[in-house]
């Protein structure tokens, strides 16, 4: 399955022609990319294109937990479609904000910015309705010369191997959590996440774009394009 990570509303009206797009992913970072400070029309602009998919959104107020929990309870007021990101803090913060709106609250939520299989294990444990996974940024955690630089496949089988091994325990654990991968920076990136048994990959568009192309899928199409004109006569 493939959410669209972008806030951009060029690219999320020209995806939804596409019948690929399951859900959109946004974070500050995105929304400062778009300009976008508005989430009731950002959600709106969404709903009226894709109609009932889920759309996260990330806290923005982290300064305390009240704070938290107050922006958490207005996002989810904007939709019913609203996901709220909770960013999973390393002392352990938003693992309990995430599980306390679940339960306390019925809030969707999205546990975000986990880069450690163990992250990951205790999303699982708290049966949170989505936890996400930074696929590269995993990398560049585990393999500081990695970077800032495009790392081969083969250079990032390890961080493959940890995701697999993330799935394993999602099946393990019987939980009705799903898996989303994000930090996406190649095609290959997308393929291998879900090979690994993610449930969600969430793509940026110029990632999408990537995936259609193939020089040899052109060449052939050109080929069988030329036979058919020589063959009836038409200019080539």
């Amino acid at each position: 399955m493939l959410f669209l990570d972008t806030a951009d509303l060029n690219e999320l009206e020209k995806w939804s022609h596409y019948g690929l797009i399951s859900g959109v992913t946004t974070n500050p970072s995105i929304l400062e990319k778009s300009g976008v400070t508005d989430m009731e029309t950002l959600v709106e602009n969404i709903v009226s294109l894709y109609g009932g998919i889920p759309i996260s959104l990330e806290l923005t107020r982290i300064d305390d937990i009240q704070s938290m929990i107050e922006d958490a309870i207005l996002l989810s007021e904007i939709n019913e479609n609203v996901v709220v990101k909770v960013p999973a803090f390393t002392n352990g913060l938003g693992h309990k904000i995430a599980y306390y709106l679940e339960s306390n609250h019925e809030i969707p939520t999205n546990l975000t910015c986990m880069m450690t299989p163990e992250q990951m294990l205790l999303g699982l444990e708290s049966n949170l309705s989505y936890i996400s996974f930074f696929l590269n940024r995993s990398v560049d955690f585990y393999t500081p010369t990695l970077r800032g630089k495009n790392a081969t496949q083969a250079e990032k089988q390890s961080t493959y191997d940890r995701l697999n091994d993330i799935c394993k325990l999602g099946v393990l654990m019987i939980t009705d959590t799903s898996i989303i991968v994000g930090s996406i920076r190649d095609p290959q990136d997308v393929t291998a996440s879900l090979l690994a048994g993610v449930d969600i990959v969430t793509v940026p568009p110029n990632i999408l774009n990537q995936m259609f192309q193939c020089s040899r899928t052109d060449e052939t199409i050109k080929e069988f394009d030329d036979k058919w004109k020589k063959l009836t006569g038409e200019p080539q």
